[in-house]
């Protein structure tokens, strides 16, 4: 059933959202085969964020537009009434697939979500000692017990559109180009970029300051050279990393794809939104921690990559909002061209970004979370 839950996702996905879908090339109900197209040159977004210091603008706006075009992939199907599921009609031409049911996932993915963390004798939970006092009173809030229980029969009822289910960093994965760092004659540095194969040479100044970050916080790699003298750089930020050559490491190449379907259901479009914004949340205070006990260098493009972070948020929510006011999107033919690899589009515009200015380096400074 999980298989047959992805290959439909898969299918309604690249029709309506073709740039950000990988392309589904095989689905052998015989042999419960699911083969997609093999994708080069991306990285799981947590990886690029935490273990080399990338930043992606514009990735709010893309994935606004992925949840966007998904929302609209499927008829709503309203409430089923309290208790009860629903399935996509069979025989309806934009939902034809009633493994999107997916039950057992559903009903899983329910208890851990919505249940099992509020259950004192689920053997499941665990947290901290320290923190026994403050799981006590969440879970005795009384607000928060009906807000809990509202949700749950959301979930359980509301049959609004097509859901990823499964939305975190982990299954983003962001467009990058490996790159090569040496000195020449001349004291400048000169970059080689891997990219679709191609290598590509340009000199970009002194070794001692460049690549350098540009205004969205977006790192090259390269880090200060500061860091590397003193021995705080990080894997592919200067320091050697891997490659053991200083300045080398990945470029952003502005693409994004969303993948690992088998989640996927139909069910209340707020649910990936409220999943994709959790996990982002967590991503920027994770970022904030990591700032906190780095070294000065390290620190300081750790706050930038924690306010670019901190804007997407806020520009993923006003894209997300100007297409609901838009209404249905323009359905792709389903190929989407290339190889399926989206652009990001354009980045933040500037009151989102004057509207996010400062937080994060104030939170940062002070070593909090």
């Amino acid at each position: 059933e999980r298989l047959a839950a992805e290959a439909a996702a898969m299918e309604l996905f690249r029709r309506h959202a073709p740039a950000y879908t990988p392309r589904l090339l095989l689905h052998d109900t015989q042999s419960h085969v699911v083969v997609q197209e093999f994708v080069e040159g991306h990285m799981q977004l947590g990886t690029a964020m935490h273990r080399h210091g990338l930043s992606f603008p514009g990735l709010g706006s893309a994935l606004a537009d992925f949840l966007a075009a998904a929302r609209h992939a499927l008829p709503p199907q309203g409430h089923a009434g309290p208790g009860k599921r629903t399935q996509p009609p069979i025989g309806c031409p934009d939902a034809p697939f009633a493994a999107l049911a997916n039950a057992e996932v559903v009903a899983a993915n329910e208890a851990v979500v919505l249940c099992d963390a509020w259950d004192a004798g689920c053997a499941a939970n665990r947290f901290p000692a320290a923190l026994s006092g403050e799981v006590a009173a969440l879970r005795s809030d009384t607000g928060v017990g009906h807000t809990r229980a509202r949700l749950l029969r959301e979930y359980r009822t509301r049959r609004e559109g097509l859901l990823h289910h499964d939305l975190h960093p982990g299954n983003v994965l962001v467009g990058v180009a490996r790159f090569d760092g040496g000195v020449d004659s001349s004291g400048s540095c000169r970059i080689m970029l891997r990219c679709d194969g191609d290598l590509h040479l340009s000199r970009i100044g002194s070794c001692s300051s460049a690549p350098r970050s540009d205004s969205e916080g977006t790192r090259s790699g390269s880090g200060n050279a500061a860091c590397s003298d003193a021995g705080g750089g990080s894997e592919g930020s200067g320091s050697g990393g891997e490659d053991g050559a200083q300045g080398a490491g990945w470029l952003p190449t502005g693409s994004v794809l969303v993948i690992d379907y088998e989640f996927a259901t139909v069910g209340p479009v707020a649910y990936d939104v409220g999943s994709l914004l959790g996990n982002l949340m967590l991503a920027l205070l994770a970022l904030v921690v990591e700032a906190s006990g780095a070294p000065a260098c390290e620190r300081n493009a750790r706050i930038a990559q924690a306010e670019w972070l901190e804007r997407t948020l806020l520009e993923f929510g006003e894209r997300l909002c100007s297409h609901l006011r838009q209404g249905p999107p323009a359905a792709g033919n389903g190929d989407g061209g290339g190889s399926g690899v989206g652009s990001l589009g354009a980045a933040a515009s500037g009151s989102v970004g004057t509207a996010a200015s400062g937080s994060v380096s104030t939170a940062s400074g002070s070593g909090g979370a």
